[in-house]
């Protein structure tokens, strides 16, 4: 019998291991739908309404905080493709404290200073990769230049994640933006020549993310069960500078 049983598990390990890819997709699927499909069916959702006001593009109340999936999958699809841990932490950190928002309100000041900690914590061990692909450019290496590109890439984290969560009250349009947005990045850097195992992962890992996303969407078009939340805006666009 124990025999038999171990022949199964070897046989599933190598199962595993070789559609890995395959399988992590249609997880990131299903733990997108799963996260929208929790909040909209849990009975202590109240908590997480988001009561329109006269800024807002929804009139229902509708409950937030339905991106829990898609961050599940982000974690288990940088888990899987050993994505560096600063890059996971900056991205998780803040979608942490984003959901913890989205339950409590949290102050404007508080919210911006987490942004800019998760947004240093994400760029500084990406400054080596940053500055030799700047300086390998046509344009050469000037320090000016450089930090004025890094400030720019730091105002457009932090700024696009914000933007993404005054789009989330809209029907279908933040998850059909991730989905598309993610789905074609991946599409187009995973044909581009990679140099190491951190360019190889990536356009998988952004995959993932718009795969999760089309698992969330039908929970939020054509009329919104539910919105990503705060959560999951957050998370994404600490992410989209890692792939230039």
């Amino acid at each position: 019998m124990i025999p038999d049983l171990t022949i199964v598990f070897v046989k599933l390990v190598e199962m595993v291991a070789q559609y890995r890819t395959a399988l992590l997709f249609i997880s990131c699927v299903g733990l997108g739908a799963g996260g929208a499909w929790l909040i909209a069916s849990m009975p202590f959702r109240e908590s997480l309404l988001d009561t329109p006001n006269e800024r807002s593009s929804h009139a229902v109340p509708t409950p937030r905080g339905a991106g829990v999936g898609i961050l599940a999958a982000f974690i288990l699809a940088g888990l899987t493709l050993r994505i560096p841990t600063t890059f996971l932490f900056a991205a998780i950190l803040i979608s942490v404290v984003s959901f913890y928002g989205d339950v409590v309100r949290i102050s404007v000041r508080l919210r911006l200073v987490l942004q800019i900690l998760s947004t240093l914590i994400f760029l500084f061990p990406l400054l080596p990769r940053l500055s030799a692909h700047f300086a390998s450019s046509t344009f050469g290496f000037s320090p000016f230049m450089f930090i004025l590109i890094l400030t720019l890439i730091f105002i457009f984290i932090i700024g696009t994640a914000n933007f993404y969560n005054f789009m989330d009250g809209i029907d279908g349009i933040a998850g059909l933006s991730g989905a598309i947005g993610f789905g074609l990045l991946g599409v187009y850097t995973i044909c581009r020549p990679s140099t190491d195992s951190l360019q190889t992962a990536l356009p998988l890992l952004s995959i993932c993310v718009s795969l999760a996303c089309l698992g969330y969407l039908p929970f939020n078009m054509p009329r919104a069960r539910v919105f990503m939340g705060d959560v999951a805006a957050s998370s994404w666009d600490s992410s989209l500078p890692a792939w230039s």
